[in-house]
C-alpha cells in the first residue's frame, strides 16, 4: 500500500474548496481485469498524479480538502473522471477496473 498526504492550497479562484476538519482516507482499489492487466492504472487527484496501481492492487490517499476530482489514464470513457464531495474524517473505498471508475461499488464509512 502507498500513502500520500495532500496539503490544502489556498486558491483565490476556487472558493468552493474547503479544508476538512480531519483528513479523509480514500482507498483506491484496482479490481482484477484482463484488459490492460500489465499496465498500471495511473490515478490523479485534482490534476496531480498520486498513484500507479498494479492489477489487483490498491493505494491509500489522505485528503485534507474537499471537493476532489479523481482521474485515471483511460481514454474515450465517461468514467475516467470522478468528482467527490467528501465528509471530514471518514473513510471511503473507490473501485477502478480497466482504468474506469465503478461508482456503484464506492463505499463510505
Amino acid at each position: 500500500m502507498k500513502y500520500f498526504e495532500l496539503y490544502a492550497e489556498v486558491r483565490k479562484s476556487d472558493s468552493s474548496s474547503r479544508v476538512l476538519a480531519a483528513p479523509e482516507t480514500v482507498k483506491i482499489i484496482r479490481d482484477s481485469s484482463l484488459v490492460a492487466a500489465a499496465a498500471p492504472t495511473i490515478t490523479s487527484l485534482n490534476g496531480k498524479q498520486v498513484a500507479k496501481i498494479k492489477n489487483s492492487g490498491d493505494a491509500i490517499i489522505l485528503i485534507t480538502t474537499s471537493p476532489i476530482v479523481l482521474e485515471t489514464n483511460a481514454y474515450d470513457s465517461k468514467n475516467v473522471r470522478y468528482e467527490l464531495d467528501l465528509p471530514s474524517g471518514g473513510y471511503g473505498e473507490v473501485h477502478v477496473k480497466a482504468n474506469i471508475f465503478l461508482p456503484k461499488l464506492t463505499v463510505w464509512r
